[in-house]
C-alpha cells in the first residue's frame, strides 16, 4: 500500500471515458518504484477513447510531475484537463498535457521557478544543484510553450516572479482553452486560509500570494448567494446604456426601423370607409401588427355586415311584391336572403 496516494483512476458510467484525478501533493513516493509502476500501470491499461485529468494539486516532485505529462502526452485517448482548484508548481506543468484544458472560473494556475530545499555540500556542488534547476526550469518552459500564446521570455518572467494566474488571466495568455464553472475552485476563508477544495494552506507559505485577486470569492456560501444575486438583478436601461453604448443605438435604430415598417404595412391594407378609428387605435394605442390589424378591420367590417344584413331581412319580410309568406322568410339562409335582394333590384331595373 503506498503512504500517499495522489491520484485515482476511475472509470465514469460512459465507457469510452476514464477519470483521473490528481490531488494533493504529487510524489512524495514516487520514486520508491511502486507508485510510479502504479500509475503507470493504470494509465496503459486504459482503453478509452478519452481521460479526463481532473487536477487540485499546489503541486510536489518535479520528476514526478514531468513523469505523469509525459506519459499523459504519449497516450493514444484524447486528454481533457480540467484544472478544479489549483494546478501549481509541477501540477500546472501537468495541466499541459491536454489537448483540451478547461478551468473553473474560480480556480488557479500557479508557475515559479524550481526550487530546492535540501542543497547541501561543497561550492561545487552547490553549483551542479544550481544547473539542474536551471534545467527544471527549462523543461517547464517548453511544456508551456506547447500551449502559450506568449513568448519564452514572457514566461520565464513570469516564473521568475511566482505568478499566480485567474482563469480569465490564463485564457488570454493561452495556458487553457476554455473557462467553465465548474466546483468551488480556490476559496479564503478566515482572510488568511487558502482552500483548493483538496487541502487548505496558509497563505503565508505561499510566496507573494495575490490575496486581492481571489476576495471576491470567500466561501462557498457567499459564492452561491453572489451567483444568485446577479440572476436576480436585471441591468437598468441607464447601465445598459452606459456600459454598451454602442449596442444600446444599435437596439435603438433597429426599434425605429421595426417600427417604421409596422406603420407602413397598415397604411398598405384595404381600408373601408369607416373603419378610421379601428386603423388609429391600430397604430398608436394598440400598437398591433398590420396582421392583428387585419382581423381587428374585418371583425370590425363583419360586424357592420350584420346590421346590414339584418335591415334587408326585415325589408324582405314586410315586402308584399315577392309572394311568399312570413314563415318561409325565417326559414330562409342569409345567403337566399341576399339572392332575393338582388332579384328584386334587379326587377326593379327592367
Amino acid at each position: 500500500m503506498t503512504k500517499n496516494k495522489f491520484f485515482m483512476f476511475n472509470q465514469t458510467d460512459t465507457p469510452e471515458v476514464t477519470e483521473l484525478r490528481i490531488n494533493g501533493v504529487i510524489g512524495s513516493t514516487w520514486w520508491d518504484d511502486v507508485v510510479e509502476q502504479e500509475f503507470i500501470n493504470k494509465l496503459d491499461s486504459v482503453e478509452s477513447k478519452k481521460i479526463i485529468v481532473k487536477v487540485n494539486s499546489m503541486g510536489g516532485e518535479v520528476f514526478a510531475g514531468f513523469s505523469i505529462y509525459n506519459s499523459l502526452r504519449g497516450h493514444k485517448a484524447d486528454i481533457e484537463v480540467i484544472v478544479e482548484g489549483m494546478a501549481g508548481s509541477v501540477a500546472s506543468v501537468i495541466a499541459m498535457a491536454g489537448d483540451t484544458i478547461k478551468m473553473s472560473k474560480t480556480a488557479a494556475i500557479m508557475i515559479h521557478n524550481p526550487w530546492t530545499s535540501g542543497a547541501r555540500g561543497e561550492s561545487k556542488d552547490l553549483r551542479s544543484r544550481a544547473d539542474a534547476l536551471d534545467k527544471m526550469k527549462e523543461m517547464a518552459l517548453e511544456a508551456y510553450l506547447t500551449k502559450a500564446k506568449i513568448s519564452k521570455e514572457e514566461i520565464s518572467k513570469m516564473m521568475d516572479e511566482t505568478v499566480y494566474l485567474t482563469a480569465d488571466e490564463a485564457l488570454e495568455k493561452g495556458f487553457i482553452t476554455e473557462i467553465i464553472d465548474y466546483g468551488a475552485g480556490v476559496v479564503i476563508e478566515d482572510g488568511e486560509i487558502l482552500n483548493t477544495g483538496i487541502e487548505k494552506f496558509q497563505m503565508s507559505a505561499f510566496k507573494d500570494f495575490p490575496k486581492e485577486k481571489f476576495l471576491n470569492i470567500k466561501t462557498k456560501e457567499e459564492k452561491q448567494k453572489k451567483q444568485e444575486g446577479e440572476k436576480e438583478r436585471m441591468m437598468t436601461k441607464e447601465e445598459f446604456m452606459r456600459t454598451y453604448p454602442d449596442l444600446y443605438n444599435e437596439v435603438i435604430n433597429e426599434g425605429i426601423t421595426r417600427e417604421r415598417q409596422r406603420l407602413q404595412a397598415i397604411d398598405e391594407l384595404p381600408i373601408g370607409k369607416g373603419s378610421e378609428a379601428i386603423v388609429m387605435e391600430a397604430k398608436y394605442k394598440n400598437h398591433l401588427s398590420a396582421g392583428d390589424a387585419a382581423v381587428a378591420i374585418l371583425k370590425h367590417n363583419s360586424s357592420i355586415g350584420k346590421e346590414v344584413l339584418k335591415d334587408i331581412k326585415e325589408d324582405l319580410k314586410g315586402n308584399e311584391t315577392i309572394e311568399t309568406s312570413k314563415t318561409e322568410v325565417e326559414d330562409k339562409t342569409e345567403e337566399q336572403m341576399v339572392d332575393d335582394v338582388v332579384a328584386m333590384m334587379m326587377e326593379g331595373r327592367k
